[in-house]
């Protein structure tokens, strides 16, 4: 079958050599269907990912669901992956009446955020929400006011906890902690001192990755933890040379926030031999060319494309009646100037 063409039940039914109707009874649980049968069919519904008859009805009946998608500008290089994913769902999904609306906050103001994602669960004009929380506390509250009014809230990228959204898509953000540490204590020889920098602490993200951190590190007795260090996105000189003696003493360094590729910009004009083992997260130009001359060590890529694609498709299939995991955990994988190209 063409990669492109629309997979239907009748195709499921031809391949597998049953009749539509045991399809359907299958599709919508009404049993008189064989174990064996029943088996079968959901094997190749999950194998050929199946967007089910129940969504499909909805392109005949003309029905359109809005979903809207807010995350945030900053990194830009990250959440331009996400977006990509998010399109790329949009675009599979557009044909069975799904419409996305994006919006992007530019301010990192929280209450002006909030304020906006109010606004949007006030207007009544959209059938479910997707967020990132990137502030979990101060979400928690935003979200289980929108759940009580009846509209679909999920989390991706950050959760909220605490609230009652009704899934989650993202990597997990301990083990990210605990993988970058694990990394580094390994490339350092397993001794020396190590550090981590970050933006804020009260944040759910990285009070997460802190703790991963410190437990991978506490099983290198020979291993120091210093900080963790603050950095501001918005004032990274100043605050660069306000932690450039700690950074001096440090034999490897984990980047927790979206600044990799310009903190090895700062890591490069160190001295050669004085250089700290450096990794961080995910991928763009400037952290390609890093891995390349080996100012960057690795970089722990977090699966933003899929990341995006599955809270979408997620959703629809919320909206659509299917039954979604709440946690839905996403990839992290190690790359290196060797595989970096499989990433760009």
């Amino acid at each position: 079958m063409n990669s492109n063409e629309k997979m239907t039940s009748k195709m499921i039914a031809k391949e597998l050599g049953v009749s539509t109707a045991t399809i359907d009874r299958v599709l919508n649980n009404r049993g008189n269907v064989k174990k064996a049968t029943y088996e079968m069919v959901m094997k190749k519904i999950k194998e050929l990912n199946f967007i089910p008859n129940k969504s499909a009805s909805f392109l005949s009946k003309k029905i359109q669901m809005t979903v809207a998608v807010v995350f945030p500008v900053y990194p830009q290089y990250f959440w331009r992956q996400i977006e990509s994913g998010v399109k790329k769902a949009y675009d599979e999904l557009k044909d069975f009446g799904l419409k996305v609306k994006m919006y992007r906050p530019a301010s990192t103001n929280v209450h002006e955020n909030t304020k906006m994602i109010k606004d949007i669960i006030d207007a009544g004009e959209v059938d479910a929400l997707i967020l990132c929380a990137d502030d979990s506390h101060a979400m928690t509250d935003l979200i289980d006011y929108g759940i009580k009014l009846r509209l679909p809230i999920s989390t991706f990228n950050t959760d909220s906890l605490p609230s009652n959204r009704v899934f989650h898509v993202g990597s997990e953000l301990r083990e990210a902690g605990r993988l970058a540490a694990d990394l580094l204590c390994k490339m350092m020889g397993k001794k020396g001192k190590i550090t981590m920098i970050l933006e804020r602490e009260d944040y759910y993200q990285f009070q997460q990755k802190i703790i991963g951190f410190r437990e991978a590190v506490m099983e290198y007795p020979d291993v120091e933890i210093v900080g963790p260090l603050k950095l501001d996105h918005m004032d990274l000189d100043n605050t660069w040379d306000k932690i450039s003696k700690e950074i001096s003493e440090v034999d490897g360094i984990y980047v927790a926030i979206g600044e990799l590729g310009n903190i090895a910009g700062f890591i490069k004009s160190m001295d050669a031999h004085s250089r700290p083992v450096l990794i961080g997260h995910d991928m763009n130009e400037a952290i390609y060319q890093f891995l390349q001359e080996d100012i960057i060590s690795a970089t722990i890529c977090q699966d933003p494309v899929n990341q995006g694609y599955l809270a979408i498709r997620f959703m629809f299939q919320h909206l659509c009646g299917n039954k979604i995991k709440e946690l839905n955990i996403t990839k992290l994988e190690i790359v290196t100037r060797v595989n970096a190209k499989y990433y760009m």
